[in-house]
């Protein structure tokens, strides 16, 4: 069974991780950061693990 995976909407990568302060989620929406490419936003993308070869490579215009 596939799970889900949070993927980069600029570069593709699944290494993008929320940025926690004292206000996330709370007073304002959550902040997430790639750090492969240093995006910073409130957006990812989100799906399931079997899907991300196929998104990755429609990113890169394969």
């Amino acid at each position: 069974m596939a799970h889900k995976v949070r993927v980069c909407p600029q570069c593709g990568s699944t290494n993008i991780h929320e940025i926690h302060t004292s206000v996330s989620g709370w007073l304002t929406p959550a902040t997430y950061h790639c750090k492969d490419c240093n995006y910073v936003g409130s957006i990812y993308v989100e799906v399931d693990s079997d899907e991300l070869s196929r998104l990755q490579a429609a990113m890169r215009g394969e």
